[in-house]
């Protein structure tokens, strides 16, 4: 019984040696990872988020904007150019007053503006994407922000549950010196009880040769 005892105490020791080995490693990834996080302000990543969809929809926003005005001034073009190639009398009444011609010539008024709509909205394009470049990464540094703080979780739990196989191990191991502290003190007992025995079985031994020789 002593040496599988002695022999479950061997094992359970090579668990505890790796399960600290494991702790330790452990906890070296998890200081790491801390350090990573520390790279990153959260809150300040969500606001220039926060920011950066704000301004992606003013970006979407802008162009269908600048295609609407951009299909507007074709149109007007398309009108303008039927005019030109239309005979008429711009003295005359009747052709002033039909509707044709009439939409021709609003048209003509209505084009410079429109090409200056177009002009604003185009700039406010250009400067919305440039706004966009500086929040380029944004989404990028949450992704890996996101990731460190799952792989953090993910080493803090991994951690939790070997120290709690570890301190059952360290348990299972102070029961097992216990038992064989006991065992041994009953080997030692009955070893020396043996001994005992034996020079009792001598000395009964040369006492009776005596009383022959007597």
């Amino acid at each position: 019984q002593l040496e599988n005892t002695s022999g479950e105490l061997a094992k359970i020791t090579t668990f505890i040696d790796n399960y600290h080995t494991k702790i330790s490693n452990l906890e070296l990834q998890i200081s790491n990872s801390e350090l990573e996080l520390l790279q990153y302000n959260f809150t300040e990543l969500t606001e220039k988020d926060s920011i950066n969809e704000s301004l992606r929809i003013k970006l979407h926003t802008s162009v269908e904007n600048l295609k609407t005005i951009q299909q507007k001034i074709e149109s007007v073009k398309g009108i303008i150019e039927k005019l030109n190639s239309y005979e008429y009398d711009e003295n005359c009444i009747y052709c002033v007053k039909n509707e044709f011609v009439k939409d021709a010539i609003e048209a003509k008024q209505t084009l410079p503006e429109l090409k200056n709509q177009f002009k604003i909205v185009g700039e406010e394009v250009e400067g919305l994407k440039l706004k966009l470049v500086e929040y380029e990464d944004i989404k990028s540094s949450i992704k890996t922000y996101q990731s460190i703080t799952t792989k953090l979780s993910e080493l803090s739990t991994e951690k939790s549950n070997i120290t709690t196989s570890y301190i059952s191990n360290l348990t299972e191991q102070t029961a097992l010196k216990e038992t064989i502290s006991k065992l041994q003190y009953d080997v030692d007992k009955y070893n020396l009880n043996i001994e005992l025995i034996e020079k009792n079985k001598k000395l009964i031994f040369n006492i009776l040769r005596s009383k022959n020789i007597v």
